[in-house]
């Protein structure tokens, strides 16, 4: 059921948000006999979010807990190829975004060590990265003493909005209205045929 190597990411079915599975990040609750350093994170699939978007929001809920003390400061956010190599001396529950092709680090969205035994919803927007493909990587790192750090993380979401098309042109003026009939009271002669017959039409001034 469970794979209790420490520093790797898993699905776990305990704690959940919704469904059945969460992932969990970071010592499992109840193994902390297991701290040591290690960082344990899970990476999205590659999600390119076209230029021109109108918006690109990432959601998810998160459930985090630690046992190392509060007042121990945290560590500066490593930076670059030193991410996964730098010792640092307190433990971090992170969010990150990477480059998708390289896996160059992009931005670090959330970098806290917070003891919350409850499910809470985040959101970020990433709008700033249209027009490129990234992955989210989410997870732990433990320093291995001073107590222990987990994230578990459910219902992750990724919501791109497309360009908003620009509004239609304003419809040109209505044409005014114009009379086609010439000389349409006969006051002068013109503009009817009036075909020769037996006892032809024709324009008058009189009534009888």
């Amino acid at each position: 059921e469970y794979n209790w190597y420490s520093g790797v990411q898993e699905w776990v079915p305990y704690p959940v948000h919704s469904g059945v599975r969460v992932l969990r990040t970071g010592i499992p609750m109840h193994r902390p006999d297991l701290n040591q350093r290690a960082y344990s994170d899970g990476n999205t699939q590659s999600l390119y979010i076209p230029a021109g978007s109108a918006s690109a929001w990432l959601t998810l809920w998160i459930y985090p807990v630690t046992t190392e003390p509060v007042v121990k400061p945290m560590a500066a956010q490593p930076e670059g190829d030193d991410f996964y190599n730098a010792p640092m001396a307190s433990d971090a529950q992170y969010i990150r975004v990477l480059d998708a092709a390289t896996g160059e680090q992009l931005e670090i969205v959330r970098w806290v060590k917070q003891n919350n035994p409850a499910w809470s919803f985040l959101a970020y927007d990433l709008t700033h990265w249209a027009g490129r493909s990234i992955k989210i990587n989410i997870g732990t790192y433990n320093d291995g003493i001073d107590g222990f750090t987990v994230m578990y993380v459910d219902d992750v979401y990724f919501h791109i909005c497309p360009p908003i098309a620009p509004p239609p042109p304003p419809p040109p003026p209505p044409v005014p209205c114009t009379e086609r009939i010439l000389n349409n009271s006969f006051e002068y002669t013109g503009g009817w045929y009036i075909p020769p017959t037996v006892y032809s039409a024709g324009y008058s001034n009189y009534f009888w």
